[in-house]
């Protein structure tokens, strides 16, 4: 905003905060907000323009000697599974590739992406 010179004042609904993607999805849609920050299923279901961003990357963490317990074995096959990641890709904004691969923390790590573009970005309504 700086860089292109937008002031705060110039942006309707800038000093409203909500806590769920949903929810600024669903301020934006009913203009009391020009656009905001939130992820691409909501702004779908609203039925709202979205700009792509930047892509995050989630991570399920625990220690090595949890890989041993049943429960841990039965969510990293569900992970992995194909109608699983099916599901998962169905989603708009959405990538299941890497779901259910263990993978040590420092090589997951080194091999994080730049973040540029995913499924987290503004959300606008068309005029």
């Amino acid at each position: 905003m700086n860089e292109r010179q937008i002031a705060e004042t110039d942006i309707h609904g800038f000093e409203q905060s909500e806590a769920t993607h949903a929810g600024v999805a669903a301020y934006v849609a009913s203009e009391l907000a020009d656009a905001g920050f939130g992820l691409e299923r909501p702004a779908r279901y609203f039925q709202l323009d979205f700009i792509s961003m930047v892509n995050e990357r989630y991570f399920l963490v625990c220690r090595s000697a949890a890989f041993d317990d049943p429960v841990m074995k039965k969510l990293l096959a569900i992970l992995a599974d194909p109608a699983f990641k099916t599901s998962v890709n169905a989603l708009p904004g959405y990538d299941s590739r890497g779901s259910g691969v263990v993978t040590p923390w420092a090589e997951a790590l080194s091999t994080a992406e730049p973040a540029n573009q995913g499924p987290e970005a503004r959300i606008s309504r068309t005029p």
